[in-house]
């Protein structure tokens, strides 16, 4: 059974956890009956607030006491920032979900010249993207939330955080399924480098990158243009791989 849910602070009135509708849901599906110990989570930037908390259910409403609170700090050895340009349909959120279950600590949803979708994006998109975030985190037992941006052009990413894609505790990749000789393994030395701590990696949407937005991102902003091998991977199977990939390479 469940234990482990992510709280903000609105939902803290004095020694009190007022939950989210959704979260009552949740525990009504897994049965959470009165007297119940959980654990609740409020993340911060850098750490988080760790609640035991006490069950009261009247009903089918839930109420929760808080018995403890602890401070822990949330530390990645390298934080892994995935820029991917927003594919057809729904496959963003398959993305959003893998890539949270295996510890990715950023998605940065982007319009690119083939991207399918162009301009804004819908409140209610928004709005499950960050649900999905929050739901596969508490799934895999991270104790902080995936990040999900606003979406943004890839020129309009680029320029707004040249500075930190330039600084020497960055690391930019991009997928490039043109390239022929630099691999994973080609810049895995300098990935794990211990002055690197963000490895930012951009994929593209169905139908790649123009060859102009390729050569902007490795001219003007480092990036590094690499393969995963000889096989063409789908749009939402490359930012699963690479992620899964670098955590054991950061791992190791």
């Amino acid at each position: 059974m469940a234990r482990h849910f992510f709280i903000e602070q609105s939902n803290i009135h004095d020694n009190t956890i007022i939950f989210s509708e959704d979260d009552i849901r949740h525990f009504i599906s897994i049965r959470l009956e009165d007297g119940d110990i959980l654990t609740c989570i409020e993340p911060l930037e850098n750490n988080a607030h760790i609640y035991t908390i006490l069950v009261s259910k009247n009903g089918k409403r839930y109420t929760g006491f808080i018995k403890e609170k602890k401070d822990l700090a949330i530390q990645y050895k390298k934080k892994i920032h995935i820029l991917q340009c927003i594919p057809k349909l729904d496959k963003l959120e398959l993305i959003l979900q893998k890539v949270s279950e295996l510890g990715g600590y950023e998605i940065v949803p982007l319009f690119s010249h083939n991207t399918d979708i162009k301009g804004k994006i819908g409140e209610n998109k928004l709005s499950r993207w960050q649900k999905i975030a929050k739901e596969s985190s508490i799934q895999s037992g991270r104790m902080d939330i995936i990040r999900v941006q606003n979406p943004l052009s890839l020129s309009e990413f680029l320029i707004k955080n040249k500075e930190k894609l330039l600084a020497k505790s960055s690391y930019a990749i991009l997928l490039n399924e043109g390239e022929k000789d630099i691999t994973l393994h080609h810049i895995t030395n300098e990935i794990i480098s211990p002055e690197i701590q963000d490895v930012f990696v951009l994929i593209g949407a169905e139908g790649g990158f123009q060859s102009q937005e390729i050569q902007t991102c490795i001219d003007e902003y480092c990036f590094k243009s690499i393969t995963l091998g000889s096989n063409i991977l789908r749009t939402e199977t490359a930012p699963i791989a690479i992620t899964a990939i670098l955590q054991y390479i950061i791992s190791s």
